[in-house]
């Protein structure tokens, strides 16, 4: 009668134990053929091709109860990835797999390397070797498992629209298409769009759509030219490069937090935009407070809209944004133009500045001329009016003997004294007002009689 290794009998379990009794009961034959039927052995669970960086699951059986197995991919080129702490295992990723009393584990996880740490190359598509080992006892089983090509996909601007495709967009099941979506960057910040792709609430998908059943997808977006990029502001017309990036996942929601693949493509070059034409506008009309600027531009082709802005020593001049502008106090002496920007369909907005022109003071215009009523005698009172000026201004009245200024005398009446007798009475007003030219006006004189 054969009996078990004391070693064995040891780590078995009841049921290994009665096994081990019942092969020695058989004999030699009966004990070769019953050990030729549990051999050690493992398998990948998962039955079709798996991606780079995606999780399979090994099950296993008829090892030695409590054995903990070290895991190699290819032999040595990927290193030891399963691994116990403390053992020399530069790019171990997970512990060893522990086997059950039973003799067997199933479902332990190992995630397929993306690629060979020692030098970088990737990991290709086609069959792969997993390897389990172990010293104590000997132990070296194999499995093997097939990868295929990683998800690639590539974008190309034609026209005014970014179209991309890409292959090998599968769900993780591997039974259908995934869903994808397209996110754009520039300059290191990812554009949003001023309105998001229902109904997927986030801003920052371009494009979203669903990859056909072999993974398949072609979509097409309009270019950034007026989206938003951040938190700063418009984007200008998409010349330039942009860095494109497709992602996949079984539910793509809001946020993208259950998306499980990222490209990163290639940044696609993106041509300016053809521009508009034109020469500088003009400014016409009378450049002073009271008076209005009229601004005119010409662009080829002929631009659908047109939009105005004023500029105040080269800055803008705030809610100044029609095409005509009428000057104000504050302007006089600074220099004002005009940025007029013209957009038409396909072409880069475009905008183009007139040279400047200098403010000058405006003119104060007299409606209506002073006048002096009363009877011109000694004693009497004499009244003045101050006329009249546009726009409004604040008025100083001077009564005038002869041409000459009466002191004190300037009031709208004046009571004639002994000292007018026989003299030229008249007033003069002097109109003034920020901004503008001051001006005066004398009225019609009145004789003092001797009488």
């Amino acid at each position: 009668m054969t009996v078990p290794p004391a070693r064995a009998l040891r780590r078995a379990t009841p049921f290994a134990l009665a096994a081990a009794l019942t092969l020695a009961a058989l004999g030699p034959a009966g004990a070769a053929s019953a050990t030729a039927a549990c051999t050690p052995s493992f398998s990948v669970d998962e039955t079709g091709p798996l991606v780079p960086g995606e999780t399979l699951h090994l099950s296993g059986t008829c090892f030695a109860p409590g054995q903990r197995l070290a895991i190699k991919m290819d032999a040595d080129s990927y290193g030891q990835i399963g691994a116990d702490d403390g053992e020399d295992a530069p790019y171990r990723t997970r512990s060893r797999v522990q086997v059950h009393d039973d003799g067997t584990f199933r479902a332990e996880p190992v995630v397929v390397p993306r690629f060979q740490p020692a030098n970088g190359v990737a990991t290709t598509a086609g069959p792969h070797t997993l390897h389990l080992l172990d010293n104590d006892p000997v132990t070296s089983v194999r499995a093997t498992f097939t990868v295929r090509a990683e998800h690639d996909a590539t974008a190309v601007v034609e026209g005014e629209e970014l179209r991309i495709s890409g292959t090998g967009f599968r769900d993780r099941a591997g039974t259908g298409g995934s869903q994808v979506a397209v996110l754009l960057w520039s300059g290191g910040e990812v554009l949003t769009r001023p309105a998001p792709h229902a109904p997927h609430a986030d801003p920052k998908f371009w494009a979203t759509g669903q990859a056909d059943a072999n993974g398949a997808f072609t979509l097409t977006a309009s270019l950034p030219d007026g989206g938003r990029l951040g938190a700063r502001g418009s984007v200008p017309a998409a010349a330039g490069r942009l860095e494109v990036r497709v992602y996949s996942g079984r539910e793509l929601t809001g946020h993208a937090r259950d998306l499980t693949r990222n490209l990163a493509l290639t940044s696609v070059e993106v041509a300016p935009a053809p521009t508009l034409t034109g020469d500088a506008p003009r400014v016409t009309g009378r450049p002073s407070p009271g008076g209005e600027l009229r601004a005119s531009a010409s662009f080829a082709p002929v631009a659908q809209q047109l939009s105005h802005q004023w500029l105040r020593g080269g800055t803008p001049i705030a809610g100044a944004t029609a095409a005509a502008y009428r000057p104000v106090p504050r302007d006089v002496g600074a220099r004002l133009s005009v940025a007029v920007t013209g957009e038409a369909a396909g072409h880069a907005p475009t905008t183009l500045t007139s040279s400047e022109v200098t403010v000058v003071r405006g003119t104060l215009v007299r409606s209506a001329r002073p006048q002096v009523r009363g009877v011109a005698r000694v004693g009497r009172t004499l009244r003045a009016t101050r006329g009249s000026w546009s726009p409004a201004a604040t008025t100083r009245v001077q009564w005038l003997r002869d041409g000459r200024p009466i002191r004190g005398a300037t009031r709208l009446t004046h009571r004639v004294v002994a000292a007018d007798r026989g003299h030229m009475l008249r007033v003069r007003v002097t109109a003034s007002r920020t901004g503008y030219v001051t001006a005066t006006a004398r009225s019609a004189g009145v004789r003092v009689t001797r009488g």
